[in-house]
């Protein structure tokens, strides 16, 4: 149940930051969770790197509209 809650809390922190790829993979994984299924624990390293892609996406683009306005 507590990787439930953190899917939970990661799903809605996406879907306010636009992420709803990522969201989607958190509802998956909370949903499997929450249902006893053990085999959603293989889905944390996509969650990881989706994540992560996520972050590096969301940072481009905040230095890009940053450089964009210092001009």
């Amino acid at each position: 149940l507590a990787l439930s809650k953190q899917a939970h809390l990661l799903k809605s922190m996406s879907l306010s930051a636009g992420a709803a790829r990522l969201a989607g993979l958190c509802e998956a994984i909370e949903l499997g969770g929450k249902a006893g299924r053990a085999d959603i624990l293989e889905r944390i390293p996509d969650i990881t790197q989706l994540a992560t892609a996520t972050c590096d996406t969301m940072g481009q683009r905040l230095s890009t509209r940053l450089a964009a306005r210092a001009v």
